[in-house]
């Protein structure tokens, strides 16, 4: 039998020896040190979780940065040469939109998945979105332009699921033909999702 328990026998008997009393004495300070003991393990728990996500949010946030910017950079050089009649490879450029693609959909499937707020998933969809226009609006047949942006302007079997301060976002099909407004759309919406993850691990903005 524990000390505790005995203690709390001797608490309901009627007759009790000097060390007894005394025992009897000790049950505050006993589950005092019982109570904090529990208290202390549930605080370094709670410690180890903020500390855990805000090591997942700094991580994926750094990557999210580092995909988007990535591939925003060759397209971007792909779009001056086209624009200098500089020799172009719309090839190589293709097989980086599909890693691209991959490597977008793999972050927001983790954005997804580690938190409850959505937001952040659904800004990131975004990024990837703008980044495929322009990608699109550079190398591929009109034809393939016009169903890429049908499909991805409303969002038709997921429309319900995206917040409507972030589908506000999304340029309508006019502004998806616009460079300068897709362009524009991608900075903001890459912004914003990385901002959501960065609030949700505690951690400041990053600066740009």
């Amino acid at each position: 039998m524990s000390l505790l328990h005995h203690a709390l026998d001797l608490a309901t008997s009627t007759s009790n020896s000097f060390p007894e009393q005394i025992l009897l004495a000790l049950i505050p300070a006993v589950v005092t040190i019982l109570g904090g003991g529990v208290a202390v393990h549930l605080i370094v728990q709670q410690s180890q979780k903020r500390s855990r996500l805000k090591e997942l949010c700094e991580s994926l946030s750094f990557e999210m940065w580092e995909t988007a910017y990535a591939f925003y950079h060759r397209t971007q050089e792909q779009i001056w040469r086209n624009k200098y009649g500089q020799k172009t490879d719309f090839e190589a450029l293709a097989e980086d939109y599909e890693a691209f693609r991959v490597a977008g959909r793999v972050l927001e499937a983790k954005l997804g998945a580690n938190s409850e707020d959505q937001r952040a998933k659904w800004l990131w969809h975004g990024v990837v979105d703008m980044l495929g226009v322009r990608f699109y609006q550079l190398t591929q047949p009109q034809r393939r332009i016009d169903d890429f942006i049908a499909s991805h302007r409303t969002h038709p079997f997921k429309v319900d699921e995206i917040p409507s301060d972030v589908l506000s976002l999304f340029p309508d099909e006019v502004g998806l033909r616009d460079d300068r407004i897709v362009l524009a759309a991608f900075i903001k919406m890459l912004d914003a999702s990385v901002l959501a993850v960065r609030q949700a691990g505690g951690l400041k903005p990053i600066h740009h």
